[in-house]
């Protein structure tokens, strides 16, 4: 069974960067702090160089070594070290916090500068595509049986800022250990990934992007920000000329700041699982991390604590993510914004007003200025504007009759439902004047956020009956 990083361990590092498996500094590293004493003059010059605090070296830097048992190991550097005095002897010791670390997962002297696949592991991606999958269990011969790998291994390929992605989500069954004597243990032998594979090579620096795109994915699938899984990645190794079929893999630790995880918290029955994306799922994956067309989720929960009450900045998030839905709509559907002639006209004849009265320059720019914003939609029109585009998929999952009988969930009429987008804008209008006045606009926060995932699926080429059944998963249990 391989292991994950530990939180501490030593070894020796590759300060200056000699290359050829040379090593001149001691490291020690715990909790993401990388403790460095230098070994030669040369590189204690050195790291006085990187405890510049100029803004020079605050850049990133990978740097390379040797752990205690001998496995290679990678560590990001992306500030200035700190550097510190000591007596009687001044060993030159400095330090630093590093984001990511990366380790072999076997003694080698491996290059770990570039990799061929990145791997994301277990956690919520078990939640979004079931490893239960992957066996089944044979009441009549009282055994578990392995299905086949084509059973539930899926590939697509995706486009993200014109580079093309080979993505492949599936499960490991390569961890299952068989040992004389002892139940194997599947729950944590088998766990469902997602793939990114390329043609050619990619730098670590690349990590923190391909990361991103897999987060984006599985922050909404899941309606939470606190996702949680592992990072591994793999280069392509030969014996004999011939290419290994499962390398041994490259372990990654990565701070992703969170005290919680969702997949704690949630389900196979509370998310949107990738068999349910279909073949959009491509479109799906570009549009959630093209800078032009990625929605705004900084509105979902952060932590588990979170996801049953509604902070003041989940309020101004969810306005730019109706007002980020309503622009990107508004250019798909071909729609000319401030195509009302009349508002139109209005402004042009105002802007004419301003401009021959006699009053000085800057007042008259801030008067343009408030004239050019009539031309511009209000956050409140925007939301109106999109809850009547899916108000028929929002009441299917918030005002099913059955509930509404019972007094689980409540209807709106449309007129209702109106007046109280109005209340909740007012929330967050209101607060630089007087501070946050929470209203009863705050009973349509999940509708409103279910809006947004209509929005999304719909700009991503899913039908509406599509988007009901998938959104239905994710917030269906709260009405």
């Amino acid at each position: 069974m391989i292991k994950k990083i530990q939180n501490s361990f030593s070894g020796m590092l590759d300060l200056q960067g000699i290359g050829n498996g040379q090593c001149d500094a001691f490291f020690n590293m715990q909790d993401n702090i990388v403790t460095i004493i230098p070994l030669t003059n040369e590189c204690r010059k050195h790291a006085r160089i990187l405890s510049y605090n100029d803004g020079t070296n605050e850049k990133d830097n990978w740097l390379y070594g040797f752990s205690e048992d001998g496995c290679s190991i990678a560590f990001l550097q992306k500030t200035h070290l700190h550097s510190t005095l000591s007596s009687p002897v001044d060993m030159g010791t400095s330090r630093f916090h590093t984001p990511i670390i990366i380790k072999s997962s076997r003694p080698d002297n491996k290059d770990l500068s570039t990799f061929d696949v990145i791997e994301f592991r277990g956690g919520i991606v078990d939640l979004l595509h079931n490893p239960d999958l992957a066996v089944q269990d044979d009441y009549k011969s009282k055994c578990i049986v392995f299905n086949d790998k084509s059973d539930y291994t899926y590939s697509f390929e995706a486009e993200v800022a014109g580079e093309k992605l080979q993505i492949t989500y599936s499960i490991d069954v390569s961890e299952v250990c068989l040992e004389a004597g002892k139940v194997p243990d599947l729950r944590s032998a088998i766990h469902s990934i997602m793939r990114f594979n390329f043609d050619d090579k990619k730098p670590l620096k690349d990590i923190e992007k391909y990361y991103s795109y897999a987060m984006n994915l599985f922050q909404f699938c899941s309606g939470q920000l606190n996702v949680g899984f592992e990072i591994r990645l793999y280069q392509e190794e030969f014996y004999d000329g011939e290419r290994i079929a499962n390398p041994a893999p490259i372990l990654v630790k990565f701070v992703d700041g969170f005290e919680d995880y969702a997949n704690d918290n949630l389900d196979i029955t509370k998310v949107i699982r990738f068999g349910y994306l279909g073949e959009k799922i491509s479109v799906l994956f570009k549009n959630l991390n093209e800078t032009d067309t990625q929605p705004h989720l900084l509105f979902l929960p952060q932590s588990n604590k979170s996801c049953s009450s509604i902070s003041y900045t989940q309020v101004s998030d969810i306005c730019v993510a109706f007002q980020r839905e309503y622009d990107l709509s508004e250019m798909e559907s071909g729609e000319v914004e401030n195509s009302s002639n009349e508002i139109y006209n209005l402004c042009k004849v105002l802007i004419e007003k301003i401009d021959e009265t006699e009053f000085n320059s800057d007042l008259k720019n801030r008067a343009k200025g408030i004239v050019g914003q009539l031309k511009r939609p209000t956050i409140k029109m925007m939301i109106f504007y999109i809850y009547s585009s899916y108000e028929k998929g929002l009441k299917q999952i918030t005002e099913r009759t059955e509930h509404i009988n019972l007094g689980i969930s409540k209807s709106y009429t449309p007129d209702a439902f109106k007046q109280k987008i109005s209340h909740f804008v007012d929330i967050r209008n209101k607060v630089a004047h007087v501070g946050i006045l929470w209203n009863d606009g705050i009973e349509i926060y999940l509708h409103l956020k279910i809006l947004i995932y209509f929005s999304m699926l719909k700009r991503s080429s899913y039908s509406l009956e599509e988007s009901t059944s998938m959104i239905s998963y994710l917030f269906g249990r709260f009405f």
